[in-house]
């Protein structure tokens, strides 16, 4: 591990699990978000410092994680 790496005990002593409530905000923000960048991109504004590609692959992972019928592969992300 190099400088600041973060060693795997101080990883698991940290990390706690997050409510449906919690993850269902954060859904609705990635959401919000992946909506501007795309809006930004698309009529030539800028959305800095929104990275569309960052923010869409948040969000897949939030879909993904409340959606049990969700195939990785196949979600829809459109805004």
């Amino acid at each position: 591990w190099g400088t600041g790496a973060v060693h795997r005990r101080d990883f698991a002593r940290r990390v706690r699990m997050r409510s449906y409530a919690e993850l269902y905000a954060m859904r609705d923000l990635y959401y919000r978000a992946h909506w501007f960048a795309r809006d930004g991109r698309i009529n030539g504004y800028s959305t800095e410092p929104f990275i569309e590609s960052t923010i869409l692959e948040r969000r897949r992972a939030l879909e993904w994680l409340l959606d049990k019928t969700a195939d990785w592969n196949e979600m829809d992300l459109s805004t």
